[in-house]
């Protein structure tokens, strides 16, 4: 779920770094932002009828606009601007909006701020802002790391190895993102990024050791802010009786959704002798194969086909 964020917020937030003043309509303050589930990033943007952003930005190129049309096509805009509802206009880079946008502010309970700052500026560091606040987030039990430049999340039942796992890994010179709840949000359509919650940030429980810090164990390199989600890697106990059910020939491979977003995702199981650090990383490798198109199960399959037609 994506967090509310009222104007107050807004303020409060960028007060400092955006140089934000109030220009009228605090008794507004309490309005929430509408996430857009799409992209939040598109809340916040210049004057637009087509797509208008909640948060409206007006610098000198917008109000020169303005100024430059005719009295009925002005008042016009002016009706057609408000009737998309925003929540908030930010008048930028020194300049003054008309009396007629602040008489219809009030009316219609929209807050007016300033900032002396470009509005490209205030488009930039407000939008990235947003997005990582409001994005659609899920916590998802499991360990995440970089394996080889790929995301990917370790999951599984409590005891399987998990954490003995994502250590070796990380032996290994590959890099811990998050342990145990790992929190992934949906900046874009197609994109979840996974980040640790920030108590949890560096920290790895290993059964037997207990808590452990990687950061100062192996050092900076050995640790990731964050990360796009490739791949999911689900580790079962070779006595699962899910095991009985794998194909030979094309392992367990299957999708799960997090927030309408399919990642792929293949069951190893744990067993005495398997190394599951070498198993992990030769997954990684074949997910980025079946990513370009290569799938070496078809491809043994059809050689097998192409023989027996020989042989026939």
């Amino acid at each position: 779920m994506s967090r509310k964020l009222s104007i107050h917020d807004l303020h409060l937030l960028h007060a400092q770094t955006l140089k934000l003043e109030w220009l009228s309509g605090q008794e507004f303050a309490d309005t929430k932002l509408r996430p857009t589930p799409e992209d939040v990033s598109c809340m916040v943007g210049y004057l637009n009828f087509i797509h208008p952003p909640q948060i409206t930005l007006l610098g000198e190129q917008e109000l020169n606009y303005l100024a430059s049309l005719d009295v009925e096509s002005y008042h016009l805009t002016i009706k057609q601007f408000f009737r998309s509802a925003p929540s908030l206009i930010i008048v930028c880079e020194g300049q003054t909006a008309t009396d007629e946008i602040n008489v219809a502010a009030h009316e219609h309970r929209v807050a007016m701020m300033a900032s002396p700052l470009s509005a490209a500026t205030v488009l930039a560091r407000m939008s990235h802002q947003l997005s990582e606040m409001l994005a659609p987030s899920i916590t998802v039990h499991g360990v995440f790391l970089e394996v080889f430049d790929l995301g990917v999340l370790l999951t599984g039942a409590a005891g399987v190895g998990k954490s003995e796992l994502a250590l070796e890994l990380i032996n290994r010179g590959h890099r811990l993102v998050a342990d145990d709840s790992p929190l992934f949000s949906k900046y874009s359509p197609d994109v979840l990024t996974g980040r640790a919650p920030a108590l949890l940030k560096d920290f790895l429980e290993v059964r037997g050791l207990g808590i452990v810090n990687v950061r100062a164990m192996f050092g900076h390199t050995a640790v990731k802010d964050t990360k796009k989600l490739s791949l999911i890697v689900h580790v079962v106990d070779m006595s699962d009786p899910i095991i009985a059910n794998i194909d030979r020939l094309q392992g367990m491979h299957r999708e799960r959704e997090f927030l309408g977003i399919h990642v792929p995702e293949v069951t190893l199981p744990a067993g005495p002798g398997r190394s599951l650090s070498v198993l992990v990383e030769a997954a990684v490798h074949n997910q980025l194969l079946r990513s370009s198109g290569y799938n070496a199960s078809d491809v043994f399959a059809e050689n097998q086909m192409i023989a027996l037609r020989r042989n026939a």
